[in-house]
């Protein structure tokens, strides 16, 4: 789909009567009403959102032919000038293959510096009338772009990390934009507005909850907790940073990764609390978490709890949903800091976040089933069960739809029904096998998803039968894209509401699509 957007249609006339005149001004509304639109189809040109400065076009008109071949003679006239500004004025143009596109080119431009297409993002509705002019106040301007469209957010920022460097972002942004920006996140993966106050209320360093000092932790993730109350508001991101890092929130030498001259413990060892293995795994899964740990960056604390938000959006976004996410948030933002001896991060296994071309399956419509989540309560039922309680979120969608449908572990549906992307490993990758009881809590809720969204379809009808269908699967971390040719569109999936588009998914950390071509 091409979308083209104009402010202001305008024509001026030379050398026309007046009833010639009133015409033209008949034939302009034509062309905006119908004829550009037609012509626009036609001229087959690249997908996305183009926003074009200003075209001045000149139109010999016939007045002796009919009102119908001129309007779209006019329109033909006006495609043929726009293709070749298109290819002939760069500086004039600018192209984003959707919304989401055109929001990590704000963020990252603007973290490089370079705002030259402000006139762009304004087009495509990214800025207000009201909102700071990113030359003038990078920051602010970033930080409303994010929050006027917080379901794109995760995929901007992990693709501006990867365009623009977290050395740049850290340098426009800095702590006061990053708690912003992580609370953009909260907002976004459904957490409530207090959601940063009581994260701020529950840690009071990694010795809360009875847990007295030094005990469960690894090696150097410790030191010393403050036992104050901690105030509310947004000030809760530093109170976890300052609480739950080592040296009691102090500057810290380092670079930001692993010191490699203080021996790790292996990921196995005793010595190694299984709450910082379970959050180094996160991190492990996470793009976000490579980029900022191998940037060499010393942040403050609270730049580096807001890291830690962005690292559980991106990773575990199910797990903003848990009773002990402040926990777990700490623990991340622990291994995050500049200094901290952490789990050794052998591999970073996630996506490098490019936008991967569509890799095939045989189970595109596996993901219609989101349609039906809420319904066959997804996923408070699976937060909820304690058998489920000690594996991430992310593992038990992933084992459902192994459930569900006889598909394998890294199919691309597979990975999409949990959040992944095609470049991304399962979630079963160096994870233990489920045990029996898992097994039976897994099966038991698959069968329930299954009964559910069969009560939608014909007697008889199976959800093997409405996931079986070709299609393929593209998108990067935040974003993910079904593709199904023509001859899949089924009229009982589009009679029971499945291939509606999704869009943002909390739970998932993910915006869904459906797309048919």
């Amino acid at each position: 789909m091409t979308a083209l957007t104009v402010d202001r249609l305008s024509s001026t006339v030379h050398g026309a009567d007046r009833a010639q005149a009133s015409r033209v001004r008949r034939l302009l509304g034509e062309l905006a009403e119908r004829r550009l639109d037609e012509a626009l189809r036609a001229a087959e040109l690249p997908t996305g959102l183009w926003c074009l400065r200003r075209l001045d076009v000149s139109v010999r008109m016939d007045f002796g032919r009919g009102d119908l071949a001129l309007a779209r003679d006019w329109a033909d006239t006006l495609v043929g000038a726009l293709r070749a500004a298109l290819a002939q004025r760069p500086g004039e143009v600018a192209h984003f293959v959707d919304l989401r596109h055109a929001l990590a080119d704000l963020v990252g431009s603007v973290a490089l510096g370079r705002t030259d297409r402000g006139w762009a993002w304004r087009r495509v509705d990214l800025l207000g009338a009201n909102d700071p002019e990113p030359a003038d106040a990078p920051r602010e301007a970033i930080v409303a772009a994010l929050r006027r469209h917080p379901r794109y957010a995760l995929a901007a920022l992990l693709a501006a990390l990867r365009e623009a460097g977290p050395a740049a972002l850290q340098r426009v942004l800095g702590a006061t934009g990053w708690t912003a920006v992580a609370q953009a996140l909260l907002a976004a993966g459904g957490v409530p507005p207090g959601g940063l106050r009581a994260v701020a209320g529950s840690v009071r360093g990694l010795s809360a909850a009875g847990e007295p000092p030094g005990a469960g932790r690894s090696p150097g993730v410790g030191g010393s907790a403050a036992s104050r109350e901690v105030s509310p508001g947004v000030g809760g991101l530093a109170a976890v940073s300052r609480e739950a890092l080592p040296g009691g929130g102090r500057s810290l030498s380092g670079d930001g990764s692993p010191e490699v001259d203080r021996p790790l413990p292996a990921e196995d060892s005793p010595a190694v609390d299984p709450r910082d293995r379970a959050a180094a795994a996160i991190l492990a899964r996470s793009a976000a978490a490579g980029a900022l740990v191998r940037s060499r960056l010393r942040p403050d604390p609270d730049t580096v709890a807001a890291w830690a938000v962005l690292v559980l959006a991106e990773a575990e976004p199910g797990a903003f949903a848990r009773a002990d996410a402040p926990a777990v948030l700490a623990r991340v933002a622990a291994q995050l800091a500049p200094g901290a001896m952490k789990v050794p991060l052998l591999a970073f296994n996630a996506s490098n976040g490019t936008f991967m071309a569509p890799v095939p399956t045989e189970w595109a419509g596996l993901p219609f089933l989101l349609a039906t989540a809420q319904d066959a309560g997804v996923p408070a039922r699976l937060l909820a069960d304690p058998v489920l309680a000690a594996r991430p979120l992310r593992w038990v969608l992933h084992g459902l739809a192994t459930r569900l449908v006889p598909l394998s572990e890294d199919d691309p549906a597979a990975l999409a029904f949990c959040g992944l992307d095609p470049a991304q490993v399962p979630p079963t990758v160096d994870a233990s096998p489920a045990s029996r009881a898992e097994h039976e809590a897994l099966t038991a809720h698959a069968c329930r998803w299954a009964a559910v969204t069969e009560e939608r379809l014909d007697p008889g009808t199976q959800v093997a039968h409405i996931a079986r269908r070709h299609g393929c699967v593209q998108g990067e971390p935040g974003w993910l894209e079904l593709v199904l040719p023509l001859h899949e569109v089924d009229l009982a999936v589009r009679r029971a509401g499945l291939d509606v588009d999704p869009g943002w998914v909390p739970w998932l950390g993910a915006v869904v699509r459906f797309r048919y071509e």
